[in-house]
């Protein structure tokens, strides 16, 4: 079966790998909808490629480290230094093998399938379920407490959405929103038009807050 990586490079790859087996209290499902969590997937392939940089493009290219490398000589500490060049030269270490675990990383948390083998009672053959945890492949393994049903007025295409929809779900659970209060959303991505419908939901008037012009009128409509 196929399964999708980012390389040491920061590419996009589709490895054939064996089929996965049940480990404990599970389910094999047939994945039929993987939802992309853009700003988390981006963020691992942006920094896969920030890893397979030279030293001196990196601080170049980065401010985030060449304030690292400041500050710690700021601090005198010449082992954080160390700690950092070890870090960069770590890199280096695995070039020659091409084991997966070592030179490929997989992507995806939030999936919709169909139930091909299970040791769960309250589950059967051919179920609908939502997966949370599972990277993007045709077929995973959903362990007992990451997996969930899929009432039948959802859709597969919709249940894909709901590992990321408790996330947004746990936000405004702990916010102990009241109907009527207003309530700010930092940052309009996917989570946060989820959390945006949920407040509303919830009965508050909501505020949208993004830097990107266009995230705001998608939050608008």
């Amino acid at each position: 079966m196929e399964k999708l990586f980012i390389n040491s490079k920061g590419q996009i790859v589709l490895n054939d790998v064996r089929k996965p087996h049940i480990e404990t209290q599970g389910s094999l499902v047939k994945t039929e909808y993987a939802l992309i969590s853009s700003g988390t997937e981006l963020m691992m392939i942006k920094g896969k490629k920030f890893e397979n940089l030279p030293l001196v493009k990196r601080i170049i290219k980065s401010k985030n480290y060449r304030n690292e490398i400041l500050k710690r000589i700021k601090n005198k500490s010449f082992k954080g230094i160390f700690q950092l060049y070890k870090a960069y030269s770590k890199r280096n270490i695995h070039k020659n093998f091409s084991s997966l675990s070592i030179n490929f990383t997989p992507l995806g948390y939030s999936c919709s399938g169909i139930i091909q083998q299970t040791n769960l009672e309250n589950y059967k053959l051919n179920e609908r379920v939502a997966c949370a945890g599972a990277n993007h492949a045709e077929i995973i393994y959903s362990p007992k407490n990451l997996t969930c049903k899929i009432p039948d007025n959802v859709s597969l295409e919709e249940g894909s959405f709901t590992t990321l929809g408790a996330i947004a779900l746990h936000g405004i659970h702990r916010a102990d929103i009241k109907p009527g209060e207003y309530v700010g959303i930092i940052g309009t991505g996917l989570i946060g038009l989820i959390a945006i419908q949920l407040a509303k939901v919830s009965g508050a008037i909501v505020l949208g807050f993004d830097l990107i012009n266009k995230r705001l009128n998608l939050a608008k409509k």
